[in-house]
């Protein structure tokens, strides 16, 4: 019988503020550079701020 997997996306589980800084004191606790700029990005598309979602374009901003 097959193994069955399903997609996993952290963005499903960033929902909170204290969500996310519990993702990224668990990344600092690993003290793995690229772990903590993955999760330090992954928290930047859960609050919306990559896509520029709710903030305006980076011209409304200047």
């Amino acid at each position: 019988m097959a193994l069955k997997t399903t997609k996993f996306d952290i963005q499903d589980h960033l929902n909170t503020l204290e969500q996310q800084a519990a993702y990224l004191e668990a990344a600092l606790t690993e003290n793995d550079p690229s772990f903590i700029a993955t999760a330090i990005s992954d928290v930047i598309r859960a609050r919306g701020i990559a896509s520029g979602r709710g903030r305006g374009s980076s011209k409304d901003r200047c």
